[in-house]
Formats: C-alpha cells, sequence, structure tokens
C-alpha cells in the first residue's frame, strides 16, 4: 500500500511540476511580448488638446524610443526621441540608427539635442515624416541605436536594440488622432 501510495504522490508531484513549468512559461512570455512591441496611448488631461504617443523598450529593457505628436498652431508633426538614458553632455550627443530591413542593416547618423528635464531625453527627430529614414523606420524588424557622448571621459558608447513589430501602426496612431 505505501508503494502505491509514493507512486501516486510521485505523478501529483510530477504533474504540479509540469503544470508550474507551463505557467512559468507561459507567464516569461507575456513578459518578453511586453518588451517587443509599441505601446500606443492617448494622454488627455481634460483641458488641453490629447496627446497620442507611443513608446517601445529596448530589448536591454534599459531605455526607450518614444514617438509623440505635437502641433503648436504654426506647425504639427511627429517628435522622435530616446529616453531613459544618462548623458554626461548637457547638450548634444551623437546617435547612430540602423534599421535591419530584408536582412540588410541601413544606417544614417546625428547629432541629437538633448532637453534636459529631470529625466533628460535625446531628441533624435522633431518631425519624423520628414526623414530620409521614415521608410526604413516602418519597415525594419531591428532597430539599434549606438550613443556616442563625448562630454565622458571614455568617450562612452552605448548599443541598445529595439523590436520594431508594430513601429507603422504606432506611428499611425501617433499621426492621426
Amino acid at each position: 500500500m505505501s508503494n502505491l501510495l509514493l507512486i501516486s504522490m510521485h505523478k501529483i508531484l510530477n504533474s504540479f511540476k509540469s503544470a508550474t513549468f507551463i505557467v512559468y512559461v507561459l507567464m516569461l512570455t507575456q513578459t518578453l511580448q511586453v518588451n517587443a512591441q509599441w505601446i500606443s496611448k492617448k494622454v488627455d488631461n481634460g483641458f488641453d488638446d490629447p496627446i497620442y504617443l507611443a513608446l517601445v523598450r529596448s530589448t536591454e529593457d534599459d531605455n526607450y524610443l518614444k514617438l509623440e505628436n505635437y502641433d503648436d498652431g504654426f506647425e504639427k508633426g511627429v517628435v522622435l526621441f530616446l529616453g531613459g538614458e544618462y548623458y554626461c553632455s548637457e547638450e548634444s550627443v551623437f546617435i547612430e540608427l540602423s534599421f535591419q530591413v530584408n536582412g540588410v542593416n541601413k544606417k544614417y547618423s546625428r547629432t541629437c539635442l538633448i532637453q534636459n528635464s529631470e529625466t533628460p531625453i535625446a531628441v533624435i527627430s522633431t518631425d519624423l515624416l520628414k526623414e530620409d529614414f521614415l521608410k526604413d523606420f516602418k519597415a525594419c524588424t531591428t532597430m539599434k541605436i549606438r550613443i556616442t557622448d563625448y562630454e565622458c571621459e571614455s568617450n562612452s558608447q552605448v548599443i541598445y536594440s529595439y523590436k520594431m513589430s508594430g513601429s507603422t501602426a504606432a506611428l499611425n496612431f501617433v499621426n492621426t488622432p
């Protein structure tokens, strides 16, 4: 009788381990999916015109790219910036962009102004819709950014990667409120 009980307990424990493993895999998959897609959001304070924005975190989860619409009454467009990063410079950093489109890396570079606040941001584009890299932004599967901050003692360079699935939908959401 005790052998039968041990066998039953072993089967129960094994099924519990399998169920725990399945739950763990499902939770891990959900976590990875959150970091691998653009999140679009409408922010409305009830007084001003709503702001439409979209955000994607780096695969390293260290920082984020953000799209935000603007309309100051004279001009309107979509701003692209990099946030969640520390910069030695208070004015500008050099940023290289690499868009992987059909297995080919399309590269662009520019000096980006730093907008200082409690959380500084690097403004990559003040109007994404007029950029030479817009087509590659919308078509790429992965985007990499290399930041060179010449104000740091070591001329620090860091590289971040972003999964770009949903980038066109995010841009359309931000651009057509």
